[in-house]
């Protein structure tokens, strides 16, 4: 744990649940909710949703059995030192290969819409170099600035996600499926969306009271459940899930024609696209803090602010591999089809042989 760091109140702890995931499910979701399900996809979104549920409270279960202690450390204590650290690691080694490809979709998408003749290292050097400043201040400053940005950052994304709605054709979101396998397989398919939840075990030992926990996840869900439903039914029921899928990214594609001639802006798209990146900032930052705390307890690395830097440089070169967008989108898929067995499958691992392996060796010598 960060000594620097007595706790954060629930009101703090809240927008580090909803701003990471919001951060890097959001713009995508619509292509791939199209891609796997159809023009029903919107409905993978509450699936998947209750998939996240089992590995969520087995994260709470193991913060209630191991105060203060989080989950790379607990892994250390449930799996011994060696398979502890080799597991922490993986767990490290993915939340940061799962950041720098979100990352690499947002590049492009800046280099698109914004800068086209801004060379492409610029952008990187500038994005990592706010990312790892704000992540070097600690999680508590990310906690309070995520605190201040949430509200409008929601209301805004609401507001022209409503508007866009009303250009939505009903024949566009049928016809809905009955057989639950499809949203079985949709809901593993867009799962991805709620990879970043899970990585709420490391910073839940600083969550006072503990037991606001299911509370503050069940909220968290609804909210992500609305927002991403919104956008996923927009852009599906405006385009048509055959055209959604020729985007880079729906979800900008579906505001991106909204006139506002009063506020003076040609596009709304522009705004989403503002709105968006600064709530992508705070959750790369709340991300790039995580991986440098597991870390820190993985291998017993003392200098926080040494390990931020040390990952940045990490991510710089990781950033240099994928070139495309279709390259981009095939790690999207790898991330979609694997990524559940290290966010969710681990702590609920862990829960699972402390339960049937200590716990109940402990009552039964009771």
């Amino acid at each position: 744990m960060n000594n620097d760091i007595k706790y954060l109140g629930p009101m703090l702890f809240f927008p580090l649940l909803v701003i990471p995931p919001l951060s890097y499910g959001l713009l995508n979701l619509p292509y791939y909710a199209a891609q796997y399900m159809g023009a029903d996809g919107y409905l993978g979104i509450p699936a998947a949703a209750l998939m996240a549920v089992p590995g969520l409270a087995a994260i709470y279960w193991l913060a209630k059995w191991f105060p203060g202690q989080s989950l790379t450390k607990q892994g250390l204590i449930i799996l011994g030192p060696i398979f502890g650290r080799m597991m922490g690691f993986i767990y490290a080694a993915s939340t940061l290969f799962l950041l720098t490809t979100f990352a690499r979709d947002l590049i492009n998408m800046i280099a698109a819409y914004f800068n086209p003749r801004t060379p492409y290292s610029i952008i990187v050097l500038i994005l990592l170099f706010a990312e790892a400043y704000l992540a070097s201040r600690g999680i508590e400053t990310i906690a309070r600035i995520s605190s201040f940005l949430l509200l409008p950052g929601l209301v805004i994304m609401l507001i022209l996600g409503a508007l866009g709605l009303k250009n939505v054709s009903i024949s566009h979101l049928l016809p809905i499926e009955t057989s639950v396998l499809h949203y079985i397989e949709g809901g593993l398919s867009l799962f991805y969306i709620f990879f970043l939840l899970g990585v709420s075990g490391i910073i839940i030992p600083y969550l006072r009271p503990l037991k606001s926990f299911p509370r503050l996840v069940g909220l968290a869900l609804v909210i992500l459940i609305i927002v991403f439903s919104i956008f996923t039914i927009g852009s599906i029921g405006v385009y048509g899930y055959g055209h959604v899928q020729r985007f880079a990214w729906p979800a900008l594609e579906f505001v991106h024609a909204i006139d506002f001639p009063y506020l003076l802006l040609e596009q709304a798209g522009l705004l989403l696209t503002l709105d968006w990146l600064a709530i992508i900032l705070i959750g790369s930052a709340f991300l790039c803090s995580t991986i440098a705390m597991g870390s820190n307890e993985i291998f017993g690395i003392r200098k926080y602010k040494h390990l931020v830097w040390i990952i940045a440089v990490l991510k710089l070169f990781l950033l240099l591999y994928p070139q495309t967008t279709a390259e981009i989108k095939w790690l999207f898929h790898q991330i979609a089809k694997y990524g559940w067995y290290i966010f969710y499958v681990y702590p609920f691992l862990l829960w699972f042989i402390e339960l049937y392996f200590v716990r109940r060796r402990e009552i039964n010598a009771a």
